[in-house]
């Protein structure tokens, strides 16, 4: 279901269908928290803030990628090693540029 979700929403991006897309990942979020998947939850996020964006949907943008951000800094201090955190980092810095 949730990957039926995230592919539905990738796959209307193209096609201009931004506004499903949006649906799409909105039904993903519930299911990815359910299931713990925080990095994906985060990932879902920032492609949600992306979309909200360019629909013109400013404060909805910002309340997404705040959130994403703020699970990024959580996943990112469960490491304990100063290397792991570096490398997980490099992995997500994509969405600390919007």
């Amino acid at each position: 279901m949730i990957i039926s979700s995230l592919c539905s929403a990738w796959g209307r991006i193209p096609l201009g269908e931004k506004q499903q897309a949006i649906e799409y990942y909105q039904q993903a979020l519930p299911l990815l928290r359910t299931v713990g998947d925080r990095g994906g939850e985060a990932t879902t996020l920032n492609n949600l803030a992306n979309l909200e964006r360019k629909q013109g949907n400013l404060q909805a943008s910002l309340k997404h990628i705040e959130t994403a951000i703020q699970i990024i800094e959580q996943l990112r201090d469960t490491y304990t090693n100063q290397d792991l955190k570096t490398q997980y980092f490099a992995t997500v810095q994509n969405m600390y540029r919007g």
